[in-house]
């Protein structure tokens, strides 16, 4: 299965390759919202991972708006070291 992990932390979204693939997964990342829009027009995900704030200013909430917006299959994971209840609560509204 592919997965996409969206993160604008270089060290985070090489962890996060490493141990996806250690379980089977083929890992692209995408350093922001923008290149991850383009990859999810060329290519099926079955999971997304992505950094609620990746882009500044709730990026990664608005994306995954969008993606439920648009009816897209595609699983997604929040992945984000704000542990407050808005930011939860934020993620499950845009559809995580």
């Amino acid at each position: 299965m592919n997965a996409l992990i969206v993160h604008d932390d270089d060290l985070t979204r090489q962890v996060m390759v490493d141990l996806l693939e250690g379980e089977g997964f083929t890992a692209i990342t995408a350093d922001g919202p923008k290149e991850a829009q383009a990859l999810l027009e060329r290519a099926t995900f079955g999971m997304v991972f992505l950094d609620t704030n990746c882009g500044g200013d709730d990026m990664g909430l608005a994306l995954c708006q969008g993606l439920r917006d648009e009816d897209h299959p595609s699983g997604v994971i929040f992945v984000s070291a704000n542990d407050s209840i808005r930011c939860k609560v934020a993620g499950l509204r845009s559809g995580a």
